[in-house]
């Protein structure tokens, strides 16, 4: 009988010391790191509120860019073309008389001074209205000088083209 107890009091000992080096085992690794993990785990979930806010924003202005790209494909489609100066010239003569365009390169832009001549003011009203409606984007300069000259108009004005 004394061996079962001697072997039941060398069992306890042995428990308490498996439970002394688990409770510093605790103490020392698991309990630092399961207060780290907390912390980890608080500041991930703020990073994924943050990252869904920025995905959200993305998904938001690619809808935004795709509504202006459709908005303004005629813009850009004039924008990407060369300007042509014998076309535009044909364009001119539609309302135009006698149309001379010359052509000055200043401060990086391309400027034309145009001069025709035309029989009436709603005609070159009509015309600035149409190079709005033109291939390329145009900018009409002003002052526009106009002369009357018997029964038509001497027009003088300067337009940029704009690259």
């Amino acid at each position: 009988m004394k061996r079962n107890s001697f072997s039941i009091v060398k069992l306890i000992i042995f428990i308490i010391f498996f439970l002394v080096i688990t409770t510093f085992f605790l103490t020392i690794y698991v309990i630092p790191k399961m207060k780290e993990y907390k912390t980890n785990k608080i500041e991930l979930k703020r990073y994924e509120r943050l990252y869904k806010k920025q995905v959200n924003d993305l998904i938001f202005l690619e809808k935004k860019r795709k509504l202006l790209k459709e908005k303004y494909k005629k813009i850009k489609v004039k924008y990407e073309r060369r300007f042509d100066e014998k076309d535009f010239k044909i364009f001119l003569l539609q309302n135009f008389k006698d149309v001379k365009i010359k052509s000055n390169y200043k401060k990086n832009r391309h400027i034309y001074k145009i001069s025709g001549t035309i029989n009436s003011i709603e005609d070159l009203i009509e015309i600035i209205n149409k190079i709005n409606s033109y291939k390329s984007i145009l900018k009409i300069n002003f002052p526009i000088d106009i002369k009357r000259k018997d029964k038509s108009y001497l027009t003088y004005f300067y337009i940029s083209i704009i690259n």
